[in-house]
């Protein structure tokens, strides 16, 4: 009996040994007709993979060539092959392309299977155009202050302002309420009272505006006189008032009398320091009693444009 066997090693022999039985195996599967029309063969597929007289006669391996060992390996199993039903690959190709029927209608088509795993990551794709600007967003909240910065530099002086309105700069004021009495001999007597500023300085558009008062009485009088001067510098008489009554010698006496003498002045001496002061002279004939009473020299200093 001559067995044909694709020519390989034979450390391969026991693979292809393997592989016939799990053939086999499939063979014993109950054949259906769904089977069938899956694994159908047909003439156009046989064709090329025909099994021809020339390609065994190639590929063939003969008996002598093999050890006796294998020999009867290959035979045994050859044997339990063919009593299982199997078919040599000669037999196989020669009834198939015999037993092949008409190809049968598709059948239905099966369940969807599992989902398979995901697969990698793909490669990034290009960049999409710009998206529109969105909306300004809501104004935050205000910050700190920050720290104060350094002082600029100073800036150019401005021109000189106009002039002032005239008005008071300076107020000077001697007074007294003390009286001064007249001496009298043998009914006749004078007294004298002096007030003095304390210096008073004038500069340029500058004046100085005199007040004085004096009040003197007089008890049982017949004749007086009452001289009153304002002075600058002890030397310079600025203005003075004189009052007087005379009587002759026959005439009654006065029981009694007051006199107030007023002098008012403004002073334009120029620029300068300067004293200024009042003086009262007071006389009488045929008196009692007679006094200098409330006295007073006021200084403005103006200034005038």
């Amino acid at each position: 009996m001559m067995i044909l066997v694709r020519r390989r090693t034979l450390s391969s022999l026991d693979n292809d040994i393997q592989a016939l039985k799990r053939d086999v195996k499939k063979l014993e599967q109950p054949i259906t007709s769904d089977r069938l029309a899956r694994m159908a063969i047909t003439r156009r597929e046989l064709a090329p993979r025909s099994v021809s007289g020339p390609k065994i006669a190639r590929r063939a391996i003969t008996l002598d060539k093999l050890a006796p060992s294998v020999v009867n390996h290959i035979t045994s199993d050859v044997v339990q092959l063919i009593s299982a039903g199997a078919l040599s690959a000669a037999t196989v190709a020669s009834q198939a392309s015999d037993a092949v029927g008409p190809q049968g209608p598709m059948g239905l088509q099966g369940p969807i299977g599992p989902t398979g795993p995901q697969g990698p990551q793909g490669l990034q794709g290009l960049q999409g155009p710009q998206g529109p600007t969105g909306m300004a967003g809501v104004t935050g909240p205000t910050g700190p202050t920050g720290a104060q910065g350094l002082q600029g530099l100073q800036g150019i002086e401005g021109p000189i302002g106009m002039s002032g309105p005239s008005g008071i700069v300076d107020i000077r004021f001697a007074g007294s309420n003390l009286p001064v009495p007249f001496i009298i001999i043998q009914g006749s007597g004078d007294a004298t009272a002096e007030l003095i500023l304390p210096p008073i300085t004038l500069l340029a558009n500058q004046v100085v505006k005199l007040d004085a008062f004096a009040n003197i009485n007089f008890i049982i009088v017949q004749n007086y006189s009452v001289d009153s001067t304002i002075s600058r510098n002890q030397g310079a008489i600025v203005t003075t008032d004189h009052a007087v009554m005379i009587q002759n010698q026959d005439q009654p006496f006065f029981p009694q009398a007051a006199v107030t003498t007023f002098l008012t002045w403004v002073d334009n001496p120029g620029p300068g320091t300067y004293n200024y002061s009042f003086t009262i002279t007071g006389s009488a004939n045929g008196i009692t009693d007679a006094s200098i009473n409330s006295r007073g020299l006021t200084a403005m200093v103006i200034t005038v444009t």
